[in-house]
C-alpha cells in the first residue's frame, strides 16, 4: 500500500516546509523594515535640527528661544506618539510570538500523540485478527452467537407484527369506543363475572346487547386490545433472552480481548483519540487568535492607523510656522554659505525620507504578502490535521504534484482553498482490518450481530453492519436503545465512526 501511494504524513511535511519558507521571508522583511525605521527616525531628527537652525537665522519675528521651545514641544509629542505605537507593536509581536510558540508546542504534542495513535491503530488491527481467530475456534462462542442471531431475527419478526397489530388497533378500536351503547355495556362490565345487575336493569342491558351484537363485537374488541398487549409482552420476553445471550457472547469476547491485550490497547487508543481531538480543537482556537493579531499588525504597518494620523496632524501644525519655501528664498538672497549648506542638507534629507517612505511601502507590502502566505499554509496544515489526513492510513496518489501546487500558491497564482479541494479529492484511507476481512467468512446471516462490540465478529459471525446500523431497521438488536441502561458494557467500544477519534483516520 505504502509503495503505491504517497503517505499523508509526507504530504504534511511538504506543507510545513513551504510554511517555514514563507515564515523566513516574513522574518527577513521584518528585519529590513526595522532597520529602515531606525534610519528614518535619524533622518527626521537631523532635518528637524536643521530647520530650527534656519528658523533662528531668518525668522526675526520668532525668537530663538520660542523656536527651540516649539520644536522641543512638537518633538516630545511626536516621540510620545511614536513610543505608543512602538509599545503596541511590541505587545502585538510578543502576543504573536507567544501564539507561535503555543502553536508550535501544540503541534509538537499533536505529532507525538499522532505517532502513538498510529502505533495503537496498528496494534489494534493485529490483535483484532488474533481475537477473530480465537473466537472462530471457540465452539461455545459460535453456538451462542448463532443463537443470538436467530433470536434477533425472531425479535425483528415479532416487532414487525406488533407494529401491524398496533396499527390495526389504532384504526379499528376508536369505532368501538365511540359507540355509546357498546361503551355503556363495557363500562358496566356486561357479560363478565363482575356484572352485578339484576331484574329490569339486566333485561334492558340484554336488550341493548342484542342491538349492538355485543358478544361478537366484544370478541373483536378484546382481540384488538389484548392481542397487541400480549405481543408487546412477548417482544419484551424475547428481548430479555436476546440480552442474556449477548451478555454471554460479550463475556467470552471480553475474556479473550483481555487475555491477548486488546482491551488495554483499545483503552489506550480511546484516551489518545480524546487527547488528539482536544489538541486539534486547541490548535484551531489558536489559529483564530493569531489571525486577529495579524489583522492588527497589518493595520499598524500602513498609514491608515490612529498613531500615524495623530502624528501627521501635529507635524503639519508645526511645519505651518516653519515654511520651507520661505526659508529657501531667504537662503538664496544671502551671501553666506552656511544657510545654503543647511538648506541643501534639509532638501537631501527630504529626498531621503521620501525614498525611505517608498521603500517602506514596498517592504510592508512584501511583509504582509509573506505573512498571508505563511498564515494560509498554517491554515492548510490545520485543516489537514483536523481531517486526520496525517494518519498512517491516509494515502494520496504518487503523481500528486503538491510541490508545484505549493509553489504556485507562494507565487500567488493558486489559493489555499484550491489546494485543499485537490487534497480532498485525491485523499483516501487505507481499509481497517474489519473492512478488509468483513466479507471473508459468511458463517451466519447479515445482522446487527455482525460486529461484536462494534469491531471483531467479521470472521466469526461473518457479517458486516446490518441495516439498522446503516440507518434502517426497526430498532431491534443491541445498538441504540436495545441494551438496558443498567447493563454495563463489558468492553471498550469504538465511537460511531468505528475508530478512536471523531474522524476516520484512526
Amino acid at each position: 500500500m505504502v509503495g503505491r501511494y504517497l503517505p499523508g504524513q509526507q504530504v504534511l511535511a511538504a506543507i510545513n516546509q513551504a510554511r517555514e519558507h514563507a515564515q523566513s521571508q516574513v522574518d527577513a522583511a521584518a528585519g529590513q523594515l526595522a532597520q529602515l525605521d531606525q534610519e528614518t527616525k535619524a533622518s527626521i531628527a537631523q532635518r528637524g535640527e536643521a530647520l530650527v537652525e534656519l528658523a533662528r537665522l531668518y525668522l526675526p519675528d520668532i525668537s530663538g528661544e520660542s523656536v527651540q521651545a516649539t520644536f522641543a514641544e512638537i518633538r516630545g509629542e511626536l516621540a510620545d506618539i511614536l513610543a505608543n505605537k512602538e509599545r503596541r507593536e511590541r505587545e502585538l509581536r510578543d502576543a504573536f510570538d507567544a501564539s507561535l510558540d503555543t502553536r508550535s508546542s501544540l503541534q509538537h504534542e499533536l505529532d507525538q500523540v499522532t505517532d502513538k495513535l498510529n502505533a495503537c491503530v496498528k496494534e489494534r488491527d493485529r490483535l483484532e485478527d488474533v481475537l477473530a481467530t480465537k473466537l472462530e475456534a471457540d465452539a461455545e462462542f459460535k453456538q451462542l452467537s448463532a443463537q443470538a442471531i436467530d433470536r434477533e431475527e425472531e425479535l425483528h419478526r415479532y416487532e414487525a407484527r406488533v407494529k401491524e397489530s398496533q396499527s390495526e388497533a389504532a384504526e379499528k378500536l376508536p369505532a368501538y369506543e365511540q359507540s355509546r351503547l357498546f361503551k355503556y355495556l363495557i363500562d358496566r362490565k356486561y357479560g363478565s363475572t363482575d356484572y352485578k345487575y339484576r331484574g329490569l336493569t339486566r333485561r334492558l342491558d340484554r336488550w341493548v346487547a342484542r342491538i349492538v351484537n355485543f358478544d361478537k363485537a366484544k370478541k373483536s374488541y378484546d382481540f384488538l386490545r389484548l392481542t397487541t398487549e400480549m405481543m408487546v409482552a412477548e417482544v419484551a420476553r424475547l428481548r430479555d433472552e436476546f440480552e442474556e445471550l449477548l451478555k454471554k457472547v460479550e463475556a467470552i469476547e471480553q475474556r479473550y480481548s483481555e487475555e491477548i491485550g486488546l482491551t488495554k490497547v483499545l483503552g489506550e487508543g480511546v484516551e489518545l483519540g480524546k487527547k488528539r481531538d482536544s489538541l486539534v480543537t486547541r490548535i484551531n482556537d489558536e489559529q483564530e487568535r493569531r489571525q486577529q493579531l495579524e489583522l492588527e499588525v497589518k493595520a499598524l504597518a500602513t498609514a491608515d492607523n490612529d498613531f500615524y494620523r495623530q502624528a501627521f496632524t501635529r507635524l503639519q501644525q508645526f511645519l505651518g510656522s516653519m515654511n520651507e519655501s520661505a526659508l529657501a528664498a531667504k537662503t538664496r538672497s544671502t551671501a553666506t554659505p552656511h544657510d545654503d549648506r543647511l538648506f541643501s542638507e534639509i532638501t537631501a534629507l527630504n529626498d531621503r525620507l521620501d525614498a525611505a517612505h517608498r521603500q517602506s511601502e514596498v517592504l510592508s507590502a512584501n511583509t504582509q504578502y509573506a505573512v498571508q502566505r505563511a498564515s494560509g499554509l498554517a491554515e492548510l496544515a490545520r485543516r489537514f490535521r483536523a481531517a486526520e489526513y496525517d494518519s498512517s492510513r491516509s494515502m494520496f496518489p504518487p503523481n500528486l504534484d503538491l510541490t508545484e501546487y505549493l509553489s504556485r500558491y507562494l507565487r500567488g497564482s493558486m489559493s489555499i482553498d484550491a489546494i485543499w479541494n485537490l487534497l480532498q479529492q485525491h485523499q483516501e484511507f487505507a481499509p481497517t482490518w474489519a473492512e478488509q476481512h468483513g466479507g471473508r467468512s459468511r458463517s451466519v446471516i447479515d445482522s446487527e450481530f455482525g460486529y461484536v462490540m462494534m469491531r471483531v465478529l467479521a470472521e466469526v459471525a461473518g457479517a458486516v453492519i446490518s441495516h439498522s446500523m446503516r440507518g434502517g431497521g426497526g430498532g431491534g438488536g443491541w445498538s441504540g436503545g436495545g441494551r438496558p441502561s443498567s447493563s454495563p458494557a463489558p468492553s471498550i467500544r469504538r465511537p460511531s465512526g468505528g475508530g478512536f477519534t471523531r474522524g476516520r483516520g484512526f
